[in-house]
């Protein structure tokens, strides 16, 4: 199919159907997500028109078809966000106790003055990492091992607010981890600002 009768066919869809692809997506979220979530559905569609068109010609003239595209579409996508929120829910917050205990319990008592080594320290920043998200991640690693500033690390990384993030997950590791592994990090890593 040549691209002037995919876009006639795709032009001559949206002019049948955008009021029920708007009203469907409406269905799945509002407010200013159903401005971008329409221009996915209907680049969704565009691009299905070659292989589709072939098979069923006539599935363009229905709106049970679209009803059906527009549906999948948005299920799946809710999916993917859903996904991606989990993948990178996971905070310092969650780190079960036995690993946190394990960590603790080769090294310290609450009584002890503690010194990791630099295996055991970078083992204690590899767990810390591995549990909060890549880009929270890279944001201290950037500001407390590369000491970068914030508008650096702003910019590289497209975040706002570093370093009231940056405070937040200070405070989550101050709040889960062991006081003394703690203490450690701060004075080690973080070299307080």
């Amino acid at each position: 199919m040549d691209r002037h009768t995919q876009h006639t066919i795709y032009e001559e869809f949206l002019n049948r159907y955008e009021r029920l692809i708007i009203s469907r997506i409406y269905k799945f979220k509002t407010g200013d997500d159903v401005a971008d979530l329409f221009q996915d559905v209907t680049i969704h569609i565009y691009q299905k028109i070659p292989v589709e068109f072939h098979k069923n010609p006539d599935a363009f003239s229905s709106s049970a078809w679209v009803v059906q595209v527009v549906d999948r579409f948005l299920i799946s996508m809710y999916r993917k966000e859903k996904a991606k929120k989990n993948i990178h829910s996971k905070t310092i917050s969650q780190l079960s106790d036995f690993q946190w205990n394990t960590i603790a319990n080769q090294k310290i008592s609450e009584d002890s003055d503690l010194h990791f080594t630099e295996t055991e320290f970078d083992a204690i920043l590899k767990v810390i990492f591995e549990h909060i998200s890549r880009k929270d991640a890279l944001m201290l690693k950037m500001k407390y091992y590369y000491n970068k500033n914030s508008d650096f690390i702003s910019e590289k990384l497209n975040v706002s607010h570093v370093n009231m993030r940056l405070k937040r997950l200070k405070e989550q590791l101050q709040n889960r981890v062991p006081q003394t592994v703690y203490a450690e990090v701060k004075e080690r890593f973080f070299k307080e600002d």
